[in-house]
């Protein structure tokens, strides 16, 4: 379950302009050098999710997938086809705040080539009924199933 913390801050960046979404305002903030990570859900479509890739090598950007690997991309092996084109990959539990923080600290001193970092996650993780139901994403909960999710 996605920490409210975390929405907190990321609702703080985006009124302090330093978010940006969209694949149009993202790929202007990374031509004009403004962009420090990007992140790509893996429900984007495969020409969205090239673009970026390509875009971030170009620009040195680290990048994060996040998703549950085998959705995101295909055939595998995801990690070593990253290696192939000279990509660092980290690999993170994208649940756990210490992986993150980890990966980053390992992105930020890679200054020679392209980071990717593979955030491992599972939709609705800790809802029990939304967790790994695809039915949810992009689907809101109604009151009672909202205090249900909440309780767990």
């Amino acid at each position: 379950m996605i920490n409210n913390n975390i929405l907190g801050l990321i609702g703080l960046a985006m009124k302090a302009g330093k978010i940006a979404f969209g694949a149009d305002s993202v790929e202007e903030s990374i031509l004009k050098r403004k962009v420090k990570l990007v992140i790509v859900s893996e429900e984007s479509s495969e020409r969205t999710k090239s673009k970026f890739i390509k875009l971030c090598q170009n620009y040195n950007i680290p990048i994060i997938i996040d998703g549950n690997i085998d959705d995101v991309i295909s055939p595998e092996p995801f990690k070593s086809k990253f290696e192939a084109f000279g990509w660092r990959v980290i690999e993170a539990n994208g649940h756990d705040f210490n992986s993150l923080r980890t990966a980053f600290n390992f992105a930020k001193q890679t200054v020679d080539k392209p980071t990717i970092i593979i955030a491992h996650t599972i939709k609705g993780k800790g809802v029990s009924f939304m967790e790994n139901n695809y039915a949810w994403h992009g689907a809101a909960p109604n009151q009672e199933q909202y205090e249900q999710a909440m309780k767990l």
